[in-house]
This record gives structure tokens, sequence and C-alpha cells, in this order.
């Protein structure tokens, strides 16, 4: 039985962090949590296994989530990225650099599918035995 994947979670607003946990905790991720791409980044540097995934939000003080997502991919070639965001400035860049976009206000369900299909396409899935909200 393979490790349950690791979610790294980066929102400036808490309540979005903490809603974003217990879901994903809910569904059998192991998470990471990080208040602006900044602390992502620390985060990521002392974290000493696989992150498999960032789930970041676009518009943070900082670091930006399109900037963050770039360093990721270079710090950690595998990782997968979902961006949210309410309101984009520069659409047009997210979509060049080729990074999923979920926006916001999104479903719970409408999140897990996002996120599964992010995952999937590197090939890694949950557990079969996960309960689907």
């Amino acid at each position: 039985m393979q490790p349950p994947p690791v979610i790294l979670v980066v929102d400036d607003e808490e309540s979005v962090r903490m809603l974003l946990s217990t879901l994903l905790e809910r569904d059998s991720y192991k998470v990471l949590l990080a208040a602006d791409g900044q602390d992502a980044l620390e985060v990521s540097r002392q974290h000493d296994g696989e992150i498999n995934a960032l789930v970041t939000d676009y518009k943070m003080p900082r670091l930006d989530g399109l900037q963050l997502a770039k360093t990721m991919k270079v710090e950690r070639p595998g990782i997968r990225v979902m961006i949210m965001s309410g309101r984009m400035s520069n659409p047009e860049a997210l979509q060049q650099c080729g990074f999923p976009m979920l926006p916001k206000p999104f479903t719970i369900t409408g999140f897990l599918a996002s996120l599964r299909q992010c995952l999937e396409s590197q090939g890694h899935r949950p557990s079969d035995g996960s309960s689907h909200s």
C-alpha cells in the first residue's frame, strides 16, 4: 500500500487553509500548510519527503501563487500544481504557464475532483478505500 499523497496548501486566508486541510485529511491526504508563497518555500525546503501537489491561491502577499508554482517546479520537478483564484489580473500569463486553474468559489466535490485529476496526470492516486464526499 502506497503512502497517502502529500498536498501543500497555500492561502493567505486562514479559514480557506483550515477548510481545505480538513477536506483533504478526510479524503486520506497528508496536508502541509503555508500562509503565503514565501512560507510555502520554507515548508517545502524543510519537508524531507515527497510533496505530490501544490494547491495555491493566486494572489498573496510576498510571493504570489504563479511565482511560487514556477519556483516549486524548479525545486521539486515532479510536483503537480493547481492554482486557485477568485479573480486574476493576468489570466493569459497563467494559461501560458500550463498550470490548472480552479476558480473560486468552488464546490467541495469540484475541488476534490480537480485535485484527483491533477494527481492522476502524474500517475499518483489516493488509496482505493478513501471516502469521497
